[in-house]
C-alpha cells in the first residue's frame, strides 16, 4: 500500500513559503479579479462561484477572490449567509478504500463517509456525526 499524501502539511509548507508578502499579493490580486469580474454582484443574483484548489502558488488568487466575494457581497448587500462547499479528500487510507469502492462502480451512498460533515450539518443528513473533515 502506498502511503497517502498529507494535503494538510503540504498545504501548511506552502504557506510558509509564501510567507507574508506573498499572501498579501493573493489577496490584492483576488481583490482586483472579484471587482473585475463582478463576483460579488453574482452571489447577489443568487450564483454560485467555484475556484480550483490546487495549491496556493497556482490557485490562491483564485481562492481570494471567491472569498473576498463573499465579504463583499455580505458588506455591500447585506448578505446574511454564505454556504460553502468543499470536498473531502481522501486522506486516511478508510477513505482512499472507499473512493476506490465508488471508483468501481461502487455506490456513494452505501459507504459510512457519504453526506455532508462539518460544523452545523448535524440535523442535515445521517452522516453528520462524523469526524473526517475535522483535524
Amino acid at each position: 500500500m502506498s502511503r497517502l499524501p498529507d494535503f494538510r502539511a503540504a498545504a501548511l509548507e506552502e504557506a510558509a513559503r509564501l510567507g507574508p508578502r506573498g499572501a498579501a499579493r493573493l489577496l490584492q490580486q483576488g481583490t482586483a479579479w472579484s471587482e473585475r469580474w463582478g463576483l460579488p454582484e453574482t452571489l447577489r443574483s443568487g450564483g454560485a462561484l467555484l475556484f480550483p484548489h490546487l495549491g496556493l502558488a497556482r490557485c490562491g488568487a483564485h481562492t481570494a477572490a471567491v472569498v473576498c466575494a463573499a465579504l463583499d457581497a455580505c458588506q455591500r448587500f447585506g448578505q446574511r449567509r454564505v454556504l460553502a462547499l468543499g470536498v473531502l479528500h481522501a486522506r486516511t487510507r478508510e477513505l482512499e478504500i472507499a473512493r476506490e469502492r465508488v471508483a468501481r462502480a461502487g455506490d456513494p451512498a452505501a459507504e459510512p463517509s457519504w453526506g455532508i460533515q462539518g460544523p452545523g450539518a448535524t440535523a442535515m443528513v445521517r452522516t453528520a456525526a462524523r469526524r473526517d473533515w475535522h483535524r
